[in-house]
């Protein structure tokens, strides 16, 4: 009898369970093969995690925190002359964080880039430096024209990014003294390169991982709950 209480409350629990749960969330990158062609779907380039933190996105860039004029966070390990991609999923959001170069870069450099977000408005959480980025009256659409020196990065945060959205990333002139574009991913050292090429759009998007459907848990249990409800009748015992 306490095999077969023990069924039910498995049969009861697996569905009220199955309701909850949530499937763990990724990021998807793509970047069509040439400027305008829009083919993400046939050219995905990978999946990765957002950083976390208990801080807001523009507390989490640090700017000028330990170096003038720059991200300051030390998740990160900069590399001169690459522009870096990475989200944060912050106390007030997903936030799509970009930062150019290093403090103590040799060259300087320049970059302009625009945003477009689908599904969704957002904001500029913060810009290094101060007006060089801007939203247009519906936050759905931001442009950034960026110069540094061998003092500092540039960068900025948009978010906060929710529900079904997409964004679309490109440079819009060739960045000056930018060799790499790279994004990276909280759960592994590997990054993902992006083509610096004008005008060739990246995809960004959230891409849930599918989790395995508790059907087949479901079968097991209520087909050894019926086996032992048999068991029970023909032995004249329920």
């Amino acid at each position: 009898m306490k095999k077969l209480l023990m069924l039910v409350a498995i049969a009861l629990f697996v569905p009220f369970f199955a309701q909850r749960s949530e499937a763990a969330m990724m990021l998807k990158v793509s970047q069509e093969s040439k400027p305008g062609l829009g083919d993400f779907d046939s050219n995905i380039l990978g999946f990765f995690e957002a950083f976390s933190t208990n801080k807001t996105a523009a507390n989490y860039y640090q700017y000028s925190k330990g170096y003038n004029s720059s991200f300051s966070n030390p998740v990160l390990s900069l590399t001169a002359k690459q522009s870096h991609l990475f989200f944060v999923d912050a106390i007030d959001g997903l936030s799509l964080f970009i930062v150019h170069s290093k403090p103590g870069n040799p060259t300087g450099g320049a970059a302009k880039m625009s945003f477009n977000l689908l599904g969704d408005t957002a904001e500029l959480k913060i810009v290094d430096d101060l007006g060089e980025a801007t939203a247009n009256s519906t936050g759905t659409v931001f442009t950034s024209n960026q110069s540094w020196g061998v003092c500092c990065t540039d960068g900025l945060a948009i978010g906060s990014l929710d529900s079904n959205w997409e964004m679309l990333v490109q440079f819009t002139t060739p960045p000056k003294e930018l060799n790499s574009w790279q994004v990276y991913s909280s759960s592994t050292s590997s990054k993902i390169s992006l083509s610096l090429q004008t005008g060739r759009r990246v995809k960004l998007n959230v891409a849930p991982v599918s989790t395995p459907e508790p059907s087949s848990m479901n079968s097991l249990v209520f087909a050894g709950l019926a086996l032992a409800v048999r068991r029970r009748t023909q032995g004249g015992i329920l």
